[in-house]
């Protein structure tokens, strides 16, 4: 089967100053048609970057990013969506009509739009809360209404950048569940950028590392585990030590 997404001798330099600093080299990766894969490592050793390149947000400077099999070059549009780590929610709009909006983008009709728009926010079991406004939500509601909103245009590939950073344990625990559970029920591709490392194991089919300044691919760590995944079973705690080793340059 060919790769949903496939990454090919990236590169990405930048200017600073008056010099040229090399974020990312020689990055080589297939992703496939709705794996769960997440990206770890040390903090400036290019994850985002490589997320806003697959977005489009930056350009690289070598190298071939395709996705169904097409080069990737422009902004985000609707083959792809981005959850971030800040909600990015309009606040003049309830929960509904956030998840509305990028129907609306697709110049969906407005009856079709809502029926879409609250089946996903039933996903994320948010229905008693569609009406309200970003301002009566918690933290943890927002996000959910960003993940809504994100799959409800039903993009080819999703990218997500520490969506669940900012939250305490419990409500990210939560998260994280409802995030498997949706992405079963969707069988979207998935690339996820975070920093927990148990999250990682928690979601992932595959961890990526990526290591240096530049960064590279330092090491591919397969989670052949079946989900629902315990946090305490020996073999999570096992991967979740490798996980943790080859981050440490291991």
């Amino acid at each position: 089967m060919p790769a949903k997404v496939s990454i090919k001798d990236l590169t990405m330099d930048y200017m600073l100053k008056d010099s040229v600093v090399t974020a990312l080299k020689d990055i080589n990766l297939d992703i496939k048609d709705g794996e769960f894969l997440c990206v770890v490592g040390l903090s400036g050793c290019g994850k985002t970057t490589l997320l806003n390149i697959l977005g489009g947000f930056f350009p690289h400077t070598e190298g071939e990013i395709l996705l169904d099999g097409k080069p990737i070059t422009d902004a985000v549009r609707m083959n792809r969506g981005v959850v971030f780590q800040e909600y990015a929610l309009f606040p003049w709009r309830t929960a509904l009509k956030n998840v509305e909006f990028g129907l609306e983008m697709k110049g969906m009709e407005p009856k079709l739009r809502e029926e879409t728009a609250k089946k996903y926010i039933e996903l994320v079991h948010l229905e008693k809360f569609a009406h309200l406004y970003s301002h009566n939500l918690s933290g943890g509601m927002k996000q959910r209404v960003a993940v809504a909103r994100a799959y409800a245009y039903e993009p080819e590939f999703l990218l997500m950048d520490e969506p669940f950073g900012a939250l305490d344990a419990q409500t990210r625990e939560n998260l994280q569940e409802m995030t498997i559970e949706v992405w079963q029920q969707t069988h979207k591709t998935i690339f996820y950028v975070t920093h927990n490392l148990g999250e990682a194991v928690y979601l992932a089919d595959r961890i990526i590392v990526l290591a240096g300044q530049p960064g590279v691919i330092h090491k591919e760590i397969r989670v052949d585990l079946p989900r629902p995944r315990d946090p305490f079973d020996p073999k999570v705690i096992e991967l979740e030590r490798q996980t943790t080793e080859a981050v440490r340059g291991n």
